[in-house]
């Protein structure tokens, strides 16, 4: 289940603007989801235990363009570097809206 080079190459850039403090979710613990909405694109981040598979996946859920079509794609631990780009990202987002003492 690998990701096409498109969507790896505007994960990295979300990556990196989210890092910078340029991009701000929402995270939804019960849902185990981050999401974000841009004028550009609105994307969430969903991760699940895939129990047939028996690994962890994330989903990714991606509207953008001029026709708002949605999109779904999925990797899961087996594709170590797309996981670990989505797993990077996913806990970057999550911090952008955790409240740290200092």
């Amino acid at each position: 289940m690998m990701l096409p080079p498109c969507l790896l190459v505007f994960l990295e850039k979300v990556l990196l603007k989210t890092e910078a403090g340029e991009l701000a979710w929402l995270y939804d613990a019960e849902g185990d989801d981050v999401s974000i909405g841009t004028p550009q694109f609105s994307m969430t981040i969903r991760h699940d235990v895939n129990r047939n598979l028996e690994a962890n996946e994330f989903m990714v859920f991606y509207r953008g363009g001029t026709d708002q079509q949605a999109h779904r794609f999925v990797t899961n631990d087996r594709e170590e570097g797309d996981y670990r780009l989505l797993q990077k990202l996913f806990n970057a987002a999550q911090a952008t809206s955790a409240v740290f003492p200092f």
